[in-house]
């Protein structure tokens, strides 16, 4: 009855009540290890009330007499209740022990364990080694499942539900706590579920769905007025002081987190305390009480310090100091702060081993860069800027490149200095121009002129806004004559549409969003027309181009842009007298100049010299998505454009049955050149590929798609991929990262270069572009980055497509090579 009252009615005096009657019954009848039992239970409820102290007593009665009648079933149950108390009273490393400890006796004994496991999950998240938390984790939720033991998969869910929130992914939060919440409904666990509705309540805040979040917040509410549970009611004051926030009342959000900071530091909870200090700090630099706001932030800065907390959470709490000294004009504090937030970030990230974590932390952790960087730029340190800037951009591709390359850096330390990048520049003897956002009205532009030099403009426009507005006013008036619409090529759908026309749900999260302060209209939307806008062009010159044209000094200009302008047209840019800028420079694009630095870097050896793989218009045939059968039509332009490149380059080409997915990943590991004219996606790039042969009846959809993850394992060799498909230059845009999608995977899998089209090309011109640039690049043995400069003047100049639709998607990402067979 005392378990009853406790783990599901949450009656915690009739619990204390039962638990003390079963003891003294128990004592008088000489059952010691019931005797036990009891001590455990009643140290249980004390836990619950927020009596820690009392609690750790009556555990350690219980280890005791554990020890002394040798049960080591019941030691380790107490051992690792003692470590859960240390870790609610902020003793890190007496939980750590504890818990270990347990975890060995409770394998020893065969007890279930998962519980032992997603603690000691939160624990190493804590001390910062996100990858072990994560191998906790999900050994927690695996062995539940095989185990089929709802109760205690509830609270591994729960906890799971951390990691991914310290990491920005958000959406793996809301799953893992709908489950937990699923499960304690179902299992009438009505403490657990009060905690899980106040954990997820956090999701909803975040996601503007304030009514949503209010009523779990008042679910939970009712049971800690109920049960008088104390962990309940300070998480609930927590969760009602963050939801004031968001809502823009402080003087509330101050009060609940006052009422919340008050009993957590009566009853010893130091990671309620900790975040009653962020919410206070947080509400008062609101308010623009900035004294007291770093008073509060410096607490819980050194409150994490003292309990030994390395995690994610002293990052931003660093962010935010280095934003409240900045606004004092103590810019020296402001830069200490966010340099030490970038150090702690990478030591983090420096543990992760799964792509995807780096790639969230990198993002959640870009604004530490971004603000740093200002702080230069503010104090006139151009240089230092971009370093820092630097820094944080396409972290993971970079790791990705690393090891294909095999280049061994310390990963704590970042493998770019201020000196060896400084020393590139200089080597290369080329023009680079590396773009940053700041807001939505600020353009930074760094300017590399042959000679390394480095020169810094800044352009405040609100580019977006000027776009729009004109935008609005051209569909009240009809459509502008000057934009190249879109809309009457004559082109094969080379996209993945006709899978998903039924869908709508399909495929769309990954669909491109460009993040707050990007430009994005590259192809915009007039009416019912879609079209690429003269204006467009012209104030993209104008902001973006013209303050560093007079400083060209170089036939080629490479630029290393921001995600959200990443796929801007750079060749059709113009400028006020009409002339585009590809008429003036060649054009190539890189994700940032570390990428570039590693490519050359790599072993001259690296790099297939011979071979080519041309691949054109696979026969996809039915495909089952979403337990329905679509089929993709056939591409017969494709075809005719991988024959045409086949008697170019003078190889066969894979067409039809023969691409297959198999024998494409087997070829393309070894040649020097590739070329893939398929159905692509419109969103990632991915590749639709014929079926592999072993496979009997109707193929699923990952059967026939040559993923970004196929592309990292198998590692490519190619000096030049092209990939003549629909929309291959787009991918999910991300703050750090930049553009996640199929140009990037080849690049991180060994490619040197890689051409790709930002939108659909009308097939004549796709097959003419073709043409002319392998004629190029083939007989004339000229370099990617010349032929494909020369391409675009001769289809500039010719009369069927002198239009910049049919030339100017077509983008060089990378190095610029000279193939030699």
């Amino acid at each position: 009855m005392g378990v009853m009252n406790h783990n599901y009615l949450g009656n915690l005096e009739a619990a204390l009540d039962f638990h003390e009657k079963a003891l003294e019954i128990r004592k008088r009848l000489g059952y010691r290890k019931a005797e036990g039992l009891s001590y455990n239970n009643i140290g249980g409820v004390y836990e619950a009330r927020g009596d820690y102290k009392k609690a750790l007593e009556y555990y350690e009665k219980s280890l005791e007499l554990s020890v002394d009648i040798k049960d080591r079933v019941l030691e380790a149950s107490n051992l690792y209740f003692i470590g859960k108390v240390s870790m609610l009273l902020g003793q890190l490393q007496k939980a750590m022990e504890y818990l270990e400890r347990a975890l060995q006796l409770k394998s020893d004994t065969g007890v279930k364990k998962a519980g032992n496991l997603t603690d000691l999950g939160n624990l190493y998240m804590y001390f910062g080694d996100y990858d072990k938390a994560s191998q906790y984790h999900q050994q927690a939720i695996k062995l539940c499942e095989e185990l089929e033991d709802r109760e205690i998969m509830g609270r591994c869910h729960q906890n799971a539900s951390l990691l991914p929130c310290y990491l920005g992914e958000y959406e793996k939060v809301k799953s893992h706590l709908e489950k937990a919440i699923d499960i304690y409904e179902k299992t009438g666990n009505k403490v657990d579920l009060a905690m899980a509705s106040v954990d997820i309540s956090y999701s909803y805040i975040s996601a503007g769905q304030h009514q949503k979040a209010s009523e779990y917040l008042q679910k939970a509410l009712k049971v800690s007025k109920e049960t008088g549970h104390i962990q309940i009611k300070t998480s609930v004051l927590t969760g009602f002081s963050f939801l004031n926030f968001y809502l823009g009342k402080y003087e509330q959000a101050i009060g609940h987190a006052k009422d919340a900071l008050q009993i957590a530091k009566k009853v010893g909870q130091k990671e309620i305390e900790v975040s009653c200090y962020v919410l206070l700090g947080n509400a008062y630099f609101a308010q623009g009480h900035n004294e007291k706001a770093i008073q509060y932030q410096s607490k819980a800065l050194e409150c994490r310090k003292e309990i030994g907390m390395k995690d994610q959470s002293q990052v931003y709490l660093r962010y935010i100091l280095g934003q409240l000294y900045s606004s004092q004009g103590n810019f020296s504090r402001a830069c200490e702060n966010l340099h030490q937030g970038i150090k702690i970030h990478q030591r983090t990230r420096s543990s992760l081993k799964d792509e995807t974590d780096k790639i969230s932390l990198d993002g959640t952790n870009c604004p530490c860069y971004k603000s740093l960087s200002w702080l230069l730029l503010r104090e006139r340190n151009f240089n230092q800027a971009l370093f820092t800037l630097e820094l944080g951009r396409s972290r993971a591709l970079v790791d990705l490149m690393l090891k294909k390359y095999e280049i061994k850096r310390n990963p704590v330390q970042n493998e770019l200095t201020p000196n060896a990048l400084e020393s590139f520049l200089k080597e290369r003897k080329k023009n680079f121009l590396f773009i940053a956002t700041f807001g939505v009205k600020s353009f930074a532009l760094w300017f590399v002129d042959t000679t390394g030099r480095v020169k810094f403009k800044q352009v405040n426009v609100d580019l977006e806004t000027e776009l729009s507005k004109e935008s609005s006013a051209t569909e009240e008036h009809g459509m502008d004559t000057s934009s190249s619409t879109l809309d009457d090529l004559q082109c094969e759908d080379r996209s993945l549409a006709s899978l998903y026309e039924n869908d709508v749900l399909a495929s769309r999260e990954q669909k491109l969003k460009p993040n707050k302060g990007s430009v994005k209209m590259q192809v915009k939307q007039i009416g019912s027309k879609s079209c690429i806008s003269l204006s467009y062009m012209v104030k993209t010159y104008s902001a973006l181009i013209a303050p560093i044209f007079d400083l060209i000094d170089s036939p080629e200009i490479i630029i290393s842009p921001e995600s959200g302008i990443f796929l801007t047209p750079f060749a059709s840019l113009k400028d006020e007298n009409g002339k585009y800028l590809s008429e003036t420079v060649r054009i190539r694009l890189t994700p940032s100049l570390t990428t570039l630095k590693l490519i050359h870097d790599s072993s001259a050896s690296y790099h297939s010299q011979t071979g080519a793989l041309i691949v054109g218009d696979p026969a996809v045939g039915p495909v089952e998505i979403a337990g329905s059968v679509k089929t993709l039509d056939p591409l017969p332009k494709a075809r005719e454009e991988a024959q045409m490149v086949s008697r170019l380059v003078g190889v066969c080409c894979l067409i039809g049955e023969e691409a297959t997915k198999e024998e494409v990943l087997r070829r393309i590991q070894e040649v020097s050149l590739v070329h893939i004219a398929a159905h692509g996606d419109e969103d990632t790039g991915e590749i639709a590929l014929a079926p592999n042969r072993s496979i009997v009846g109707v193929p699923k959809i990952e059967d026939v798609m040559l993923t970004m993850n196929d592309i990292a394992q198998v590692g490519i060799r190619a000096k030049l991929v092209v990939l003549s498909c629909c929309h291959s230059a787009r991918g999910k845009a991300l703050k750090a990262e930049g553009i996640v999608g199929i140009a990037r995977a080849f690049l991180g899998s060994g490619a040197r270069s890689v051409l790709m089209s930002l939108w659909a090309v009308d097939d004549g011109a796709t097959k003419e572009f073709m043409n002319i640039f392998y004629k190029f690049l083939i007989r004339e043995k000229l370099s990617a980055s010349e032929s494909l400069h020369l391409t675009m003047k001769k289809m500039r100049e010719s009369v069927q497509y002198s239009d910049r639709k049919h030339w100017a998607p077509f983008v060089l990402l990378g190095d610029n090579v000279t193939l030699t067979f």
